[in-house]
């Protein structure tokens, strides 16, 4: 199970969101994008679209973020009340005050979260002030840095799209896909492709602290729970 997204500095939001529409113009890409309508036929668009990412992640400091869980590890019934949709929300909440939190590095920085649209347990009302709360316990803030918690349609947000391209391609090498028979070749291209950029020589491991415009947190529960252990 994969979550992610994309940080983008406020000042540069407009640029990137006119340079992405420009994109889909250019490549005739009107319907759905998303990692599961990667083909042979869109490949080249698809790759454009990772490179003006890079692009933009090098000129205006975007950065792609992910952390990475092992289902196998997840145990709903014993730590989650046996739901799957408080499970996903406290999850989230990890990824976003580790991976996200730590961006407001005083009380006077503002983090505005936009999520695609989903089944949640938790309002965004107390989410927010759930987040708020740890980051304010983790970081050391003095307010509530995070403005606002909301849900966006992801055919009206490119960003949103771009991340669901970056995370499919984190989960495809994470879970091996690319390996099975039959597996897409243009997948595997793609994924091959924004390893290239990143630098990297999968999208399987963990990135090490500081790697330029992608940031892979593989989450081990295990060792989680051993380091809560110790004394």
């Amino acid at each position: 199970m994969v979550f992610g997204g994309i940080i983008v500095p406020i000042g540069a939001l407009e640029a990137v969101d006119f340079g992405f529409e420009l994109w889909r113009g250019d490549h005739n890409m009107n319907r759905e994008i998303r990692w599961g309508k990667v083909s042979t036929a869109k490949l080249p668009a698809y790759k454009a679209l990772v490179d003006l990412f890079f692009w933009y992640a090098a000129t205006q400091n975007l950065m792609f973020k992910a952390v990475v869980f092992d289902r196998r590890q997840i145990d709903c019934r014993v730590y989650h009340e046996n739901d799957d949709l408080l499970a996903f929300d406290r999850l989230f909440y990890h990824f976003l005050l580790h991976k996200c939190g730590s961006l407001a590095t005083c009380d006077e920085d503002r983090l505005y979260v936009f999520l695609d649209e989903k089944d949640r347990r938790t309002t965004l009302d107390r989410f927010k002030e759930i987040l708020n709360r740890g980051i304010r316990k983790q970081y050391g803030r003095g307010v509530d840095v995070v403005r606002t918690v909301e849900h966006v349609r992801s055919h009206d947000y490119m960003l949103v799209r771009v991340a669901d391209v970056l995370m499919g391609a984190v989960r495809y090498h994470c879970s091996g896909d690319y390996l099975a028979s039959g597996a897409s070749a243009a997948k595997a291209e793609l994924a091959r492709h924004i390893a290239a950029k990143a630098n990297l020589r999968s999208l399987s491991m963990s990135t090490p602290r500081g790697w330029p415009y992608v940031d892979i947190w593989r989450f081990d529960v295990s060792k989680s729970r051993k380091a809560k252990a110790t004394p």
